[in-house]
């Protein structure tokens, strides 16, 4: 007899968890509270899905334990999601290990998952919210959708998503009904997000693109290290090495602690070198006013405002710049402090850090181990991966397994 499996969620996880599902012999039934299947996907890489990272290493994935997503997406990894999209016709573009779809387009990927959910029977039902599960005596579920109308099923898999993002619909209702069957929640923090801070150099500098080494502390403590091109923005800092450091600086934050970046824009410059070149540069181009120092060598306004903030005169000629001065220009280029104040809203954030408690998940199905025949999948587990693929796969992997673990005998 075939088992009747409930997913609530149509996302990426949501709808790889229901092909898994069906290919295993399965009658499986997506609920989905929003007007249509896949809305987060179609917004993944700006339009272009970047559905995978060929190099996938476990410190590119957080959780409060930190092996549990390594152990879930090794049973599913990147070469197992390459082949499953060639299965569904996915050719696949490699941008530097960053893997899309051969068009670029993220609506060939949903409309290839959709192609794929119709050919095996799989239903979904739309604009349907679940507002409660209910375990059975003797096993199965009921699932109340919409306020009264019921389900029957043997297994469920809560596969919705997150708050994350501004995609209409996008909700962390799944927590709620995770919390009410005895799961704990992790807070859930924005993460892959902007970051907020006063620094009043960051709003002059609004608009500007630069290489540079961020540092992350927690008061003296470095929590980690990212670089890439970073962006300056109103209120905050963006780009791919501040977003990356977001959820460690939304957890510290949240815990009460001192947040601040610390920006290397000449992280391939040793002190001592980076002195030399200053000092050789004043003695060459002294002719230059200190404002225009170091155009040319950095971007001109980010020039102006370090020469600021080691107190030097804009007007004054770069002649007359002594050893102490370049020194404190070298530490500045070095070492510019950015204290950090919060991150922008669950709206501007690509993910969130937090969600259900993996210590009540079995790694090896996904299973909950407090509520037999529950599975979890996707956004909603306290698992979130670095930009450039990797939330993706984690839910490719988290599908494919609850998938097959809730329509095995």
């Amino acid at each position: 007899m075939k088992k009747n499996i409930m997913i609530i969620g149509g996302g990426a996880s949501g709808m790889m968890a229901a092909i898994t599902a069906a290919e295993n012999g399965a009658d499986a039934v997506i609920l989905e509270h929003g007007r249509k299947l896949g809305r987060k996907l179609t917004a993944t890489g700006n339009g272009k899905c970047n559905f995978t990272n060929v190099s996938q290493e476990p410190c590119d994935y957080h959780c409060s334990d930190p092996d549990f997503p390594w152990r879930v997406i090794s049973r599913f990894p990147a070469p197992d999601t390459i082949s499953f999209f060639l299965q569904l016709g996915i050719y696949s573009r490699n941008r530097k290990g960053y893997l899309y779809p051969y068009p670029e387009q993220s609506s060939a990927v949903l409309d290839s998952f959709q192609t794929k959910l119709d050919s095996l029977g799989v239903c979904y039902h739309l604009n349907t919210e679940v507002t409660a599960i209910q375990p059975l005596e003797g096993g199965g579920f009921t699932i109340t959708a919409d306020g009264s109308y019921k389900y029957g099923c043997d297994a469920v898999i809560i596969a919705g998503g997150s708050p994350a993002g501004s995609i209409e619909g996008a909700s962390g209702s799944c927590y709620k009904l995770a919390a009410e069957l005895g799961h704990n929640i992790i807070e859930p923090l924005p993460a892959l997000v902007q970051l907020c801070t006063e620094a009043p150099f960051v709003n002059e500098l609004s608009g500007l693109r630069t290489d540079a080494l961020l540092s992350l502390y927690d008061g003296e403590r470095l929590l980690n290290r990212e670089r890439g091109e970073l962006q300056f923005i109103r209120g905050g800092l963006s780009g791919i090495p501040s977003m990356q450091l977001s959820g460690d600086a939304a957890e510290a934050l949240h815990n009460g602690r001192n947040v601040r970046i610390v920006m290397d824009f000449m992280p391939d410059f040793k002190d001592d070198l980076l002195f030399q070149f200053l000092k050789k540069r004043a003695e060459c181009c002294g002719f230059r006013r200190n404002r225009d120092f170091l155009t040319g060598f950095l971007p001109k306004e980010l020039g102006l405002v370090l020469i600021r903030e080691c107190g030097l005169s804009p007007e004054s000629s770069a002649s007359f710049l002594c050893d102490d001065e370049l020194r404190s220009l070298s530490s500045a280029i070095h070492a510019m402090d950015c204290p950090i104040t919060g991150t922008f809203s669950a709206q501007s954030a690509q993910t969130m850090r937090g969600g259900v408690d993996t210590s009540q998940i079995n790694d090896m199905t996904m299973e909950s181990l407090i509520c037999p025949g529950l599975y979890f999948a996707g956004e909603v587990v306290d698992v979130d991966g670095k930009c450039g693929g990797y939330n993706l796969q984690w839910a490719w992997s988290s599908g494919f397994l609850a998938g097959k673990s809730a329509s095995s005998n």
